[in-house]
């Protein structure tokens, strides 16, 4: 009698395990990360903002591409633009190094007042900032002109210590509807999860953090 109980009880316990392994494998498959640029979610944002009728285009080329961080290509387009109420979108980076740098990425933001949204594309040298013309009342950022960011190389040493070392540069990509970025490096983690605000007390209102920035 007590042996039933206790193979019941195993068994019990053995499934739990096997559903947790499946449950796990499951929430990794949920997320997967971009092989490249293209297809990376701020490039998917642009296409769709671009192709939709009656939205206005217009490039300009950006000369300064050497490596930077989202927060000083955020402040870029703010700068740029004289966009007083620019808000952080998302942003696509890869081979990001262990400063949080990249010349190789995707970044956008909107304005509520302008009816504007922006982005900036550098890639292989070259450097193009869109301005794309669209209503933007309807677009949430957890991300606004008081928000605290935190230093991307923060990020990127967290991921790196948590996951590994990473020569080929790390993947990050960032959507400003949640507080997390996803971090990966090809070949040796595939993600890990980190916040990118700066929460004080419950609240992410501060000024923007400039650290790390060239």
């Amino acid at each position: 009698m007590h042996s039933g109980k206790k193979d019941l009880q195993v068994c019990i316990i053995l499934s739990i395990v096997v559903l947790a392994i499946f449950a796990g494998c499951a929430n990794r498959q949920d997320i997967v990360l971009p092989k490249n640029l293209s297809s990376s979610l701020t490039y998917k944002a642009f296409i769709q903002d671009t192709q939709v009728d009656n939205y206005t285009v217009i490039p300009e080329k950006v000369s300064d591409v050497s490596p930077k961080t989202y927060i000083w290509a955020q402040e870029l387009m703010a700068s740029a633009e004289k966009v007083g109420d620019m808000k952080f979108l998302m942003y696509s980076g890869f081979n990001v190094g262990i400063d949080g740098k990249s010349d190789n990425y995707w970044i956008s933001g909107f304005s509520d007042s302008m009816e504007r949204v922006f982005y900036l594309h550098v890639e292989n040298g070259v450097g193009t900032a869109y301005e794309v013309n669209k209503p933007t009342e309807f677009i949430y950022s957890s991300v606004d002109s008081t928000s605290k960011m935190k230093d991307p190389a923060d990020l990127v040493s967290e991921a790196v210590s948590r996951g590994g070392e990473c020569t080929g540069g790390v993947v990050l990509e960032v959507n400003a509807s949640s507080t997390k970025a996803l971090i990966g490096c090809t070949g040796k983690w595939r993600y890990i999860d980190i916040s990118y605000m700066r929460l004080t007390g419950g609240d992410s209102v501060a000024t923007p953090s400039a650290s790390g920035d060239d």
